[in-house]
């Protein structure tokens, strides 16, 4: 964290990844919250050549506690509904019938990735190309750490669980992160229009946060920023983040 580097990686990755929800509002209805993400990941990078089932997707989403298996069904219904997944040749019931995850699902990721590489760039020691199979190692990697330690791994962060558990609250955090602390100009109204959510869902995001001194909101709600210390704590978030990213795309990094 003391790498002159890091502050500009920080501003990469936090302002990426809160361009790449603005640049297609699909992207907030398949990946708006935790649970969410979950499914997409897991169903993405586990699928194999031959699919993956939705008792597989729900045994390893529920199994770290992000999701319940009624929710886990309904997200894949949607998905479905969506044309993001797909059921290959029927083999069983509805949970044994192997799934794709493919259509506009993977250009999404592959941009995705993109936002990761650009910001860890400077800490790999080989080329990374953008493709599907570094695209499975960052998933991968991520989901290994969530397969094994569920929510606890969020445990140091409160503000990045509650964040993620909510509608449109990742952007949220992104923006919070990567703005200008003495600008500071991200308001409740700006960040409703740019995620689609009702002002009242941003208000209800800011007032909590506000409470548990995560935020500063001054001028009427037009000017919110992270406090010092949550700044502070969440660099420590983004460089585990950094760190699994720079271990999945740089095989030298692990020996």
């Amino acid at each position: 964290m003391a790498d002159p580097r890091f502050d500009v990686a920080i501003e990469t990755f936090c302002g990426g990844m809160s361009r790449w929800f603005r640049a297609d509002p699909l992207r907030l209805l398949v990946f708006g919250d935790l649970g969410q993400m979950s499914v997409v990941a897991t169903g993405f990078a586990r699928q194999g050549e031959g699919g993956i089932t939705l008792a597989r997707i729900i045994k390893l989403v529920t199994g770290s506690a992000i999701a319940s298996s009624r929710r886990v069904r309904a997200l894949c219904d949607n998905l479905d509904r969506m044309e993001i997944i797909s059921p290959l040749p029927d083999c069983g019931g509805r949970r044994e019938k192997p799934l794709r995850f493919g259509g506009w699902l993977q250009p999404a990721l592959i941009a995705w990735l993109e936002v990761f590489v650009q910001a860890v760039l400077p800490w790999v020691t080989g080329p990374v190309l953008p493709d599907n199979g570094s695209l499975l190692r960052l998933l991968t990697w991520h989901l290994r750490v969530v397969e094994a330690c569920g929510l606890a791994v969020l445990e140091p962060w409160p503000e990045v669980r509650f964040f993620l558990e909510r509608v449109a609250g990742f952007p949220f955090l992104m923006e919070l992160i990567a703005a200008d602390p003495a600008k500071a100009l991200l308001s409740r109204k700006g960040a409703a229009l740019a995620y689609g959510v009702s002002r009242r869902h941003i208000a209800i995001l800011v007032s909590h946060a506000e409470k548990q001194e995560w935020i500063e909101v001054e001028q009427g709600g037009w000017s919110i920023s992270l406090s010092a210390t949550s700044r502070n704590r969440l660099r420590k978030w983004i460089a585990k983040e950094f760190a699994i990213a720079v271990l999945a795309l740089d095989p030298k990094r692990r020996v």
